[in-house]
């Protein structure tokens, strides 16, 4: 790193939270939002959680199962909130609905830590998404004209 490159800390301060597991990141984003609402919110922003899916457009849930793989979302149902789920599979092909239920019905019990990874994988997908354009994530702020 040169002297003059700058460094987002907030996007930073994300990328370490996103390494955390879910309640130690709960308690740290909440500690630094009784502190910091403003700082806390500019992390927020750019810390995804997987259940935070539900509330992405329409579109942009179709371009995300589009570009995951179908085990991986499978997996990643498994300890998905009702809402998410729900709002994943109103978004999908009653083919592709069918598909994930058989494999649901099909799959016995899964260790947490690879439903984790599964969500991880997902997310850092969203990520990449979000990075080209092609999903857009933001404040209930945003104003588009």
């Amino acid at each position: 790193m040169t002297e003059d490159e700058k460094v987002d800390g907030t996007k930073v301060a994300a990328e370490i939270l996103k390494r955390m597991d879910g309640p130690a990141q709960t308690r740290i984003v909440a500690n630094i939002e009784a502190a910091a609402p403003e700082l806390a919110e500019k992390i927020q922003e750019n810390l995804f959680r997987f259940d935070d899916i539900a509330e992405l457009p329409d579109r942009g849930v179709q371009v995300l199962v589009q570009s995951v793989n179908h085990h991986d979302l499978v997996l990643s149902l498994k300890t998905a909130a009702p809402t998410t789920k729900q709002r994943i599979l109103e978004n999908v092909s009653e083919r592709k609905k069918n598909l994930i239920a058989a494999d649901e019905a099909s799959q016995g019990p899964i260790k947490l830590s690879e439903v984790e990874s599964a969500q991880k994988r997902i997310l850092n997908t969203l990520d990449e998404l979000r990075s080209s354009g092609k999903v857009r994530t933001g404040s209930s702020h945003d104003i588009w004209v």
